[in-house]
């Protein structure tokens, strides 16, 4: 079912409430407390929090913040008021009744308006997202077959060598490291080195950091590859 569907199913079944209405035996006080909740259900579902107009306002100053602020939907809303005045002339509840449908379907188009407005929105900002999403991807992916650096660098300039971010390990987290790859536990580690485990988890932490290590078992990798190339040199 479309939007306009949707909305039309809408407005027959208000119509066809108003019609009931109209088709109920009077009784004393009935008309005017069903004329009371058809337009309370009305004011219901006109979205007045949107509109950003108080009651104190005055009526020149309120309809022209609408008319900057909802140009698309003013005509629809303009027809509302038009329908509520003719409806306020009216002295008999029969009648009100009567007239109640134009009113419904008066606000009904004013709510399609505020509708295709907000979908209007969404569907912009959902297609910013998708733009900056996509040309985030193109980023990543040129990132990760350069390396960060333009086409035509170096192999050996695009990515630091193991030997590289091992110099850049302080002592203790050099300790730390040779132990690791002694397949010491974080625990031992903290019994052998005299400190707690804790400060174990940051060194370890701190080096797949700095070796831009995905595991310990890929530090422990890193690290005897570089100690083998300072042996080789």
């Amino acid at each position: 079912m479309t939007l306009d569907e949707a909305l039309q199913r809408r407005i027959d079944d208000q119509a066809a409430r108003a019609r009931e209405l109209l088709a109920l035996p009077p009784a004393p006080g009935a008309e005017a407390d069903d004329l009371r909740a058809l337009i309370a259900g009305l004011r219901e579902q006109m979205p007045t929090d949107q509109l950003d107009v108080s009651p104190a306002d005055e009526q020149e100053a309120a309809l022209e913040r609408l008319r900057q602020r909802f140009e698309a939907r003013f005509e629809a809303l303009e027809r509302v008021q038009t329908a509520v005045a003719e409806l306020r002339e009216v002295t008999s509840p029969r009648e009100m009744l009567a007239r109640a449908p134009a009113v419904l379907c008066a606000g009904s188009a004013f709510e399609r308006a505020i509708l295709r407005e907000t979908l209007k929105r969404h569907r912009a900002e959902l297609q910013s997202a998708v733009r900056w999403m996509s040309g985030r991807l193109d980023q990543l992916a040129a990132e990760a077959t350069n390396g960060g650096l333009l086409p035509g660098a170096p192999a050996q300039a695009r990515r630091p060598s193991d030997s590289t971010l091992v110099d850049a390990l302080t002592p203790r987290e050099l300790e730390v490291l040779s132990l690791l790859a002694r397949g010491q536990t974080n625990l031992a580690i903290a019994r052998t080195l005299m400190v707690r485990e804790g400060t174990v988890k940051y060194h370890v932490k701190n080096i797949l950091r700095k070796l831009g290590a995905t595991s310990r078992a890929d530090a422990v990798s890193r690290y005897v590859r570089a100690t083998d190339a300072s042996v080789a040199r």
